[in-house]
């Protein structure tokens, strides 16, 4: 039995079966589509959500209610865990770490741990498979705890929004950066830098801004250092196959690899087509 409970939720792109194989919990963000509510991955899968998702005229995100994460608390302690360490989006784009911070003060019998990843999407998750390669080696919760937040800048995500209007609606990029995008159709590389979503490079073309993406991932990981890496798409196989193709090498030369169809709480904010890859570097 793990000696503490590593959670990320679903904004990490992780699902429950990945969670399930790296013995992560995993929590649900709740989705709104017009006036139907949704619990993440449970209520609804990533499939649906794109096929719907066209249709609609309000699309929301929300953290967890403290109810919910209370009661998820609470059946950690009667199962007997006493420690717990949650690894979360940005602060600067979710209220999540907020809430567990908040939740905590209810439950003095619990070591809680928050680490702000300042990334989002499975950049998270491949944070989360790291944790769990440190506690299956035997390190202790705070060790763990303190090697992740000093490896924060090991982690990246590199990906193209192929419309803007869903990042804006949202409020995670400048509504002046997005409507010249949009305007021009430019077609944004998109990173994270300090927490927040920032563009790298304003691409014309959709094979050309695909390049430029390539581009800066094998610059990333072009310093030989051992990596973790996912790939991720919002309903675009065809992209995505062309991204495994053309980075065929940097996939087999991962020492994890997973890929996965957006999840909806960040297909509501990705929007439909979107494409990337993140890293990690675990040395």
């Amino acid at each position: 039995m793990p000696t503490f409970k590593i959670v990320l939720d679903s904004s990490s792109n992780f699902d429950f079966e990945l969670a399930q194989k790296y013995d992560i919990e995993l929590i649900p963000y709740n989705i709104q589509m017009d006036e139907k509510h949704y619990k993440d991955l449970v209520d609804i899968t990533s499939l649906e959500f794109f096929q719907k998702m066209g249709a609609c005229h309000t699309l929301k995100t929300a953290i967890p209610s403290p109810q919910e994460i209370g009661d998820f608390l609470t059946d950690l302690e009667s199962k007997g865990v006493t420690q717990v360490l949650f690894i979360t989006t940005s602060q600067k784009l979710t209220g999540m770490q907020d809430l567990v911070h908040l939740v905590a003060r209810s439950h003095p019998n619990l070591e809680i741990a928050v680490v702000d990843s300042r990334q989002a999407g499975a950049t998270v998750g491949l944070i989360g498979i790291y944790a769990d390669k440190l506690r299956s080696e035997g390190k202790d919760f705070n060790t763990v705890v303190d090697t992740l937040n000093r490896k924060l800048p090991d982690a990246s995500i590199h990906a193209l929004f192929r419309t803007l209007e869903y990042v804006i609606r949202g409020g995670r990029l400048s509504k002046v950066k997005g409507a010249i995008g949009m305007m021009l159709k430019i077609q944004p590389v998109l990173t994270i830098s300090d927490g927040e979503i920032t563009i790298t490079e304003k691409m014309r073309g959709i094979k050309r801004s695909r390049k430029q993406l390539i581009t800066n991932i094998r610059k990333k990981i072009a310093s030989g250092r051992p990596y973790y890496f996912a790939l991720f798409s919002g309903d675009n196989e065809e992209e995505l196959a062309i991204l495994k193709t053309e980075l065929d090498d940097v996939i087999a030369k991962a020492d994890v690899y997973f890929e996965k169809e957006f999840t909806p709480v960040l297909g509501v904010h990705g929007g439909p087509n979107a494409i990337g890859a993140s890293v990690f570097f675990t040395d």
